[in-house]
């Protein structure tokens, strides 16, 4: 696990003073500067329609540009999303809600332990999941 603080040169940039950017914990080194990110947010509950659709066109449209999939992980689209690169040896960043050594939901844990997978979390305690 590594541990960026604002002043670190992988730090995502991001649209706030650098005063109140948290530290972020990553599972692997990145330079997200480097790659361009393809981010996706999608429906939990995703039709069949939506993930065939998914896994004809996405493979193409990823390996055209090398393009790093970004999401929260949350089961549905966004998974298919990450399974999707992984499949192709693609990698992929997972914002998880939690704490690194705390993956929710429980069906991302998989996807998170692919060589590729670099999972990023911008909790600094755990978190009670019950309450969601």
């Amino acid at each position: 696990m590594h541990r960026l603080n604002p002043s670190h040169p992988n730090y995502p940039l991001f649209n706030t003073p650098v005063s109140r950017s948290p530290n972020i914990s990553v599972s692997q080194s990145i330079d997200l500067k480097k790659a361009p990110i393809f981010c996706v947010i999608g429906a939990r509950e995703a039709t069949r329609w939506a993930l065939e659709w998914m896994e004809n066109e996405l493979p193409p449209v990823i390996s055209l540009r090398h393009w790093l999939v970004c999401s929260g992980g949350a089961r549905g689209i966004d998974q298919k999303a990450h399974s999707l690169c992984l499949r192709q040896d693609d990698p992929t960043l997972i914002v998880v809600p939690g704490t690194l050594q705390q993956i929710y939901p429980t069906s991302l844990l998989p996807l998170t332990q692919h060589q590729k997978a670099v999972t990023m979390s911008f909790a600094s305690k755990e978190v009670d999941f019950r309450a969601y």
